[in-house]
């Protein structure tokens, strides 16, 4: 898009004085950021709740990419949202309430929801990971001793 102004004055006597005029192009920004999330490298389960986030997202503008300026974060399918400044990784505790016990496994499995906004308040579609939080701890070993 293209816009045009002009400026000038007029004295107190009505006369209009000498004017200028100018153009400036600018791009509107109509299209959301694009991009996912995945947890501690892609790994299934985890041993811990403090878990790293990597995120990859990129906003389209005119003919240029950039990074969107925010992340929206979601523990409880999207209840609720946490932001956050956009930024590659994100390391963080998750929470389980919002999570579900997975049967046969030492854990509960919680998703995590994210959408990334761009500086004009475009927002893109949910993209979602999920992972197995160990909550029972390691399983106990036992050595066995054998008489002779």
């Amino acid at each position: 898009r293209v816009a045009e102004w002009r400026w000038g004055g007029t004295d107190i006597a009505g006369n209009f004085g000498s004017s200028i005029t100018g153009q400036k192009s600018f791009n509107i920004d109509t299209l959301p950021p694009i991009g996912n999330v995945i947890i501690n490298g892609g790994a299934d389960y985890a041993t811990s709740t403090l878990v790293t986030l990597t995120f990859d997202a990129v906003d389209f503008i005119g003919n240029g990419r950039t990074s969107p300026s925010t992340m929206l974060l979601s523990f409880d399918e999207g209840s609720s949202w946490q932001e956050f400044p956009y930024s590659v990784k994100l390391q963080l505790n998750i929470p389980l309430e919002g999570g579900y016990p997975v049967p046969g496994e030492q854990g509960i499995y919680q998703d995590i929801w994210v959408k990334f906004k761009d500086s004009s308040g475009n927002i893109s579609e949910i993209a979602q990971s999920g992972i197995i939080v160990n909550t029972r701890g390691a399983p106990k070993a036992a050595v066995l001793f054998r008489k002779k």
